[in-house]
């Protein structure tokens, strides 16, 4: 069982930070901006709603990234008076439960050719790939909204990302979006 938990990053003046559920490090980075990290699941309400909330109180772009067990996140982001977007991270290492949970089926079930099961994953690969592409277009606005140094193809890798640890892709976005993190992280 690997990490589960979330990241959440937005931009905030020296005033008061906004309630953010179980932070269990603040990392203050250059530019006001800062990252919450806790384990667990973030317990108000969904990271969509947070990430809008957040966008709205601190006036600025924010990002929740939710971990599952270290396999795979969802990145929640929002800008001020916009609406959330969400994309899901590192999914190549659940593509067997999509296919389990869409089609019922396992790659390994008798009666079931390697071609019957390619076609499957196929289906669930090229909604995931539209997903990517669209997320790509909001984390490209997003970095651009928040005033961020970004380069697009780091970004596009990042949201396309193979890393086996999700949190790790997790930081590799949010390094890809100009969110001036310590490299060590």
């Amino acid at each position: 069982m690997g990490f589960t938990g979330h990241l959440i990053v937005f931009r905030a003046g020296s005033a008061e930070l906004p309630e953010v559920p179980d932070p269990a490090e603040v990392l203050s980075c250059p530019g006001g901006w800062h990252v919450l990290t806790g384990s667990g699941t973030a317990a108000s309400g969904s990271p969509g709603d947070l990430a809008a909330r957040l966008a709205e109180r601190t006036a600025a772009p924010a990002l929740v990234a939710r971990v599952f067990h270290s396999d795979w996140s969802e990145i929640h982001g929002c800008l001020p008076g916009g609406p959330a977007w969400m994309f899901e991270q590192a999914v190549h290492l659940v593509v067997e439960q999509a296919v389990r949970e869409r089609f019922g089926c396992e790659q390994d079930d008798e009666g079931l050719s390697a071609e019957e099961w390619q076609e499957c994953v196929d289906e669930v690969t090229a909604e995931w790939e539209q997903q990517r592409a669209e997320a790509l277009g909001h984390a490209l606005a997003w970095a651009g909204a928040a005033g961020l140094p970004f380069d697009p193809r780091q970004v596009e890798l990042a949201v396309e990302s193979d890393e086996l640890y999700a949190e790790h892709a997790a930081w590799d976005l949010l390094r890809a979006l100009g969110v001036p993190v310590p490299p060590d992280r």
